[in-house]
C-alpha cells in the first residue's frame, strides 16, 4: 500500500504482485459461487488499474489474494492512480505493453472509451444469471446497442440527503416539503437550497413520464411529460434559493444552514464525517401530489472495464476475478470500506448496514441515466427553461415550447 502514499501522487504506484502461494483449499461455503465458475484452470496476468481510496484499495487486495486461493495460476499487478488521472493513463497506455488488462471507472466514460476503441464488448460473455443478478437500471449504464462495454459493480445515484439537527422529520410530498421550507424561512433562517439544475432534477421526471431514447438513440420528451417537470421545478423553488450546477448549495448544506441536499450517493461518507453520522439521513423521495408519482434518481454506476488490448489469456482471467466480485461475499466486502459505503449492483442482497439500506430505498426505483452525446445538449437547454419558471415565473407550458424549439435548432453542442 506505499503507492497509495507516494510523494508524487500523479503517478500511478504499481503495488507488488498479489500472486501467493495458497496455504490450503477454501472452503466452499466461505465463497459463494454466484456464476458458474471456468471449467478449465486459468493462468495469465490481471493488471487492475484503480484510483481507490487506500480503505477499499486494501478490500480490493483482500479479495485478489482470496480469488487466488481459488486459482493458483493468475498473477495480479494492481496499481494506483490518483483521482482525476486514472482516465488520461488509460488513454495514453493503449495499445502498449504495460496497459490494464481490467481497470475500474464510472460509466460516464463508457461511451467514450468504446468510440476510441480501447475496451471491450462483453455482450457474448453475459450469462443469464448475470442478467438476474444485477439490477435492471445498472444495465442501461455498460449497454451501447447490442454491446456491453463494461460490467457494473456499484450503483450510484443522486440522493436527498438532510440534516436530522436542522430537520427532524422527512418531507412525504412535494407540498409538505415547500411547507416546512417556508416555515424556516418565516422564522428567519435558510428555508433550503436546492441544485434543481437538469443533473441534479432529471430523476424527478420519473414522477411526470421520463424519459425516452428512440431507436437512432436520441433522447425524447413528450409535451405533457416536460410542461409537468417544468410545474415541479416551479414548486420546489418556493423552498428557498435554488442553485444550479454551482456549489452553493452544498456549502449551505455543509454550514449547517440548509436542512437539505441534493447531490450524488457516493458523497455520504464525506457529508457524515462533517455533520456527524447521527444527524444524516438520506430521505426517501417525496410524492409529487399532481401526479400521485414519487420522484426518484437518475442512477449510474462504477464499471469494471476490460482493455481491448489484453491477451486472450488475461482477458479471460479478468473476467473469472470480475465472477468472483459478482459474489455476495465479494460485493459486500467491497460495499463497506471504513467510512465508506458502496451500493452493491446485485439485487436483493441482505443490508445489515443501516446507510446502505437507506441508499437501497433512495435509489430502487431510479432510473439509467441515458449515455447518449444529446444529453449535454438537452442538459443545457431544459436548464435555462427551468430557470426561467423558476425565477422569472415564465407559465411551464410556454417554457417548454421555447425549449423544444431550441433543441431542434441547436448545434450537436450546447
Amino acid at each position: 500500500m506505499t503507492a497509495c502514499d507516494a510523494a508524487d501522487e500523479s503517478q500511478a504506484g504499481e503495488l507488488p504482485s498479489a500472486h501467493t502461494t495458497p496455504t490450503g483449499p477454501v472452503p466452499a461455503s466461505s465463497v459463494p459461487s454466484t456464476v458458474a465458475a471456468p471449467l478449465a484452470p486459468l493462468h495469465g496476468t490481471i493488471r487492475v488499474w484503480v484510483d481507490w481510496a487506500p480503505e477499499e484499495m486494501s478490500n480490493l487486495l483482500a479479495l485478489v489474494e482470496s480469488f487466488q486461493q481459488s486459482h493458483p495460476g493468475v498473477a495480479f499487478a494492481v496499481s494506483y492512480y490518483s483521482p482525476g488521472t486514472l482516465l488520461t493513463s488509460v488513454e495514453s497506455a493503449a495499445g502498449g505493453q504495460d496497459s490494464p488488462t481490467l481497470f475500474f471507472g464510472p460509466s460516464s466514460w463508457g461511451p467514450g472509451l468504446w468510440r476510441e476503441g480501447l475496451v471491450q464488448d462483453v455482450a457474448e460473455r453475459v450469462l443469464p444469471e448475470h442478467r438476474q443478478l444485477i439490477s435492471l437500471a445498472a444495465w442501461s449504464q455498460v449497454e451501447v446497442g447490442p454491446s456491453i462495454i463494461g460490467m457494473p459493480i456499484e450503483l450510484q445515484g443522486q440522493v436527498l440527503f438532510r440534516n436530522r439537527a436542522l430537520l427532524s422529520q422527512e418531507a412525504g410530498t412535494v407540498g409538505s416539503l415547500v411547507q416546512l421550507a417556508r416555515q424556516r424561512s418565516d422564522e428567519g433562517l435558510i428555508g433550503a437550497r436546492l441544485d434543481l439544475g437538469f443533473d441534479s432534477s432529471s430523476g424527478f421526471l420519473a414522477a411526470c413520464g421520463d424519459l425516452r431514447l428512440t431507436q437512432d438513440g436520441q433522447v425524447r420528451l413528450d409535451d405533457a411529460t416536460g410542461v409537468c417537470w417544468l410545474t415541479l421545478m416551479q414548486a420546489l423553488s418556493a423552498t428557498g434559493v435554488a442553485s444550479y450546477g454551482d456549489d452553493s448549495d452544498r456549502y449551505a448544506f455543509l454550514r449547517r444552514l440548509s436542512p437539505w441536499l441534493l447531490d450524488r450517493s457516493d458523497l455520504l461518507a464525506e457529508l457524515g464525517q462533517s455533520l456527524g453520522e447521527e444527524n444524516l439521513a438520506v430521505d426517501a423521495w417525496p410524492t409529487f401530489e399532481a401526479t400521485g408519482r414519487r420522484l426518484a434518481s437518475h442512477v449510474w454506476t462504477q464499471n469494471a472495464y476490460f482493455s481491448s488490448r489484453a491477451a486472450p489469456q488475461d482477458t479471460e482471467a479478468a473476467w473469472a476475478f470480475l465472477a468472483f466480485l459478482l459474489t455476495p461475499e465479494a460485493q459486500m466486502k467491497l460495499s463497506l470500506a471504513g467510512s465508506k459505503r458502496h451500493l452493491p449492483v446485485v439485487s436483493g442482497l441482505p443490508l445489515g448496514d443501516s446507510r446502505l439500506a437507506e441508499l437501497a430505498l433512495a435509489l430502487q426505483d431510479g432510473i439509467g441515466l441515458p449515455q447518449v452525446d444529446q444529453m449535454a445538449v438537452l442538459a443545457a437547454i431544459l436548464d435555462r427553461a427551468g430557470r426561467s419558471v423558476a425565477e422569472q415565473g415564465v407559465d411551464p407550458t410556454v417554457a417548454w415550447g421555447r425549449a423544444m424549439e431550441n433543441l431542434r435548432t441547436s448545434p450537436s453542442e450546447p
